[in-house]
């Protein structure tokens, strides 16, 4: 009667106290999670790893979008192992009061039924990793909506084809899990005949016991609600479902190796000298993108001198930005070497490099944060903010600051407390500022991408006529469309089906009246009005 009494407390605590344990453990692996994603994808510099749909499908599945994300996995645990240890207390009391037989024919019953319910469950899992594809693509219709292109699908009445959109690939990744349920649906109803006619035969035989006066009421009610009690434990879904947070893990635990840093990288690494400009040479650099058949560089020879200005013009998919890419290390060169005052880029220690690297993108960075935390980003903060002040005054930014609400101390995000926003123009100026704040902490490559394309044309090319005259004797690479904004570089270089096709002074080029002159004239047609081009007179 001891033995039965604990029995009954324990089946009473375990629900609160596998509760209390699923969410301490939910607790920890939600913070391990975060970690172990956010950790390996922020160490990954080599970019093209990241851009690949294969390594996409796998952060899929480590957030659990073709499995089940952990924290859930957890709790899916805790109750199978609830109602497993529930159901071990129901086949005690049955067997203490009813008798050892009926016990053991409930936990045959009960194991055939679970393993041909699990494998029906497991079929329906499989199915779900070949989905990974079409899901994101199904959530990525579903988010835009949502976000920056709110506007946009309303403006333009996209609401409809975004619907439908989403339907398609949801659809196009469910077909193949429906049909999966289809085919085990039979099996499913099959697997659980033995079990109900155990169960029925348990309690005919519970009856005639009553009947027969060898168990009372009691003992009878007892076995009775302690064998229907068993069916809680059919619960194979939720042991296909912790399976698929197993998988989950696995995908998890694969992402470091996934996107790690280049592991190709020799040991032990070189050390960059650093504290004045460096000369970048790329001898036959090749590079092509995963899955593409043509090459976006071919065979590119290039040297930028240390301390010179040099610009990059050229048509649109001329792999402009495909070298800034390459010369950060976010990609590596499919073929050829790129060396920095003589060392392979490939040997460098990367965070090392990048401490000398101040780049302006296309698409800059605006973070939440205040205006000195956007300036200082990735580097110490002044103690002093007057030093701030004045890398402001000499980038024309400080009539922006001072029109701000609190100055550098106030937030750039409307959704913040005090917060505002910043034009799209001012914030092309403010990521100037934080390419010559990277350059007062020690950074001696600058390269400008498209720095100001936000602005117009006169205000573009003063403002990156007075950034390079700031940068004087530091080396920078200066990329745009505008040749006003390149013009005034020491060197100018074409950039044209992957390769430098011509390279001198803006007037050299003019002189050798090729491409950059043609592109040249162009460009300059297009800012002539009428008055440039009066009509010819009518002498009739």
């Amino acid at each position: 009667m001891i033995g039965l009494s604990v029995v009954l407390v324990c089946r009473c605590m375990l629900p609160p106290a596998s509760d209390w344990v699923a969410e301490v453990l939910v607790g920890r692996l939600d913070d391990d999670v975060s970690r172990t994603i956010t950790g390996s994808l922020l160490a990954a510099f080599n970019l093209s790893t990241l851009e690949d749909s294969a390594v996409q499908d796998q952060l899929a599945q480590a957030r659990g979008m073709n499995g089940l994300p952990v924290p859930h996995a957890v709790r899916i645990a805790a109750m199978g192992l609830q109602s497993r240890l529930a159901a071990l207390g129901s086949l005690i009391l049955v067997a203490f009061y009813l008798s050892w037989w009926s016990a053991i024919l409930l936990v045959a019953a009960l194991a055939l039924a679970s393993q041909v319910l699990a494998a029906a469950w497991r079929v329906e899992f499989r199915s779900w990793p070949d989905q990974a594809e079409a899901q994101r693509q199904a959530s990525y219709f579903f988010e835009l909506g949502m976000g920056e292109a709110a506007k946009e699908v309303r403006v333009f009445g996209l609401a409809t084809w975004l619907r439908e959109s989403h339907l398609d690939q949801w659809m196009q990744a469910m077909r193949p899990v429906w049909h999966a349920r289809r085919r085990t649906r039979i099996r499913a109803f099959l697997a659980v005949i033995p079990l109900a006619g155990s169960i029925s035969a348990v309690l005919l035989y519970l009856i005639s016991q009553v009947r027969g006066g060898h168990v009372d009421i009691a003992a009878a009610t007892s076995s009775a609600a302690a064998t229907l009690a068993v069916l809680a434990a059919l619960s194979p879904h939720l042991t296909v479902l912790a399976q698929r947070g197993a998988r989950t893990l696995e995908a998890l635990d694969a992402i470091p190796e996934s996107v790690a840093p280049d592991a190709a990288a020799p040991s032990p690494l070189s050390q960059l000298q650093t504290g004045h400009p460096h000369t970048i040479r790329l001898h036959q650099v090749s590079y092509r993108y995963p899955g593409q058949d043509r090459d976006a560089l071919t065979d590119l020879d290039l040297e930028i001198r240390a301390g010179e200005s040099f610009a990059l013009v050229g048509v649109n998919g001329a792999g402009k930005s495909t070298l800034v890419k390459l010369l950060t290390g976010m990609i590596s060169p499919t073929s050829g070497q790129i060396t920095i005052d003589g060392i392979d880029l490939a040997r460098l220690h990367l965070p090392q490099w990048h401490t000398q690297i101040a780049v302006v993108m296309q698409d800059f960075l605006r973070l939440p944060l205040t205006a000195s935390q956007n300036v200082a980003i990735g580097h110490q903060p002044p103690h002093d903010i007057r030093a701030m002040d004045q890398v402001a005054e000499r980038a024309a930014f400080d009539g922006i600051v001072r029109d701000l609400p609190n100055g550098w101390d106030t937030p750039l995000d409307r959704n913040q407390d005090g917060g505002t926003d910043l034009s799209g123009g001012q914030w092309q100026r403010l990521a100037l500022v934080r390419a010559l704040w990277a350059a007062e902490q020690g950074a001696s490559l600058l390269i400008l991408d498209e720095p100001a394309a936000a602005l117009d044309i006169r205000a573009e090319a003063e403002l990156v006529g007075r950034f390079l005259d700031l940068a004087a004797g530091l080396t920078t690479l200066t990329i745009s469309h505008r040749f006003s904004v390149v013009r005034g570089a020491d060197r100018i270089g074409v950039l044209d089906g992957g390769r430098i096709v011509e390279s001198g002074t803006h007037d050299t080029l003019l002189r050798l009246d090729g491409r950059y002159a043609a592109m040249f004239r162009a460009q300059g047609s297009l800012y002539l009005t009428d008055a440039d081009n009066p009509p010819e007179p009518n002498d009739g």
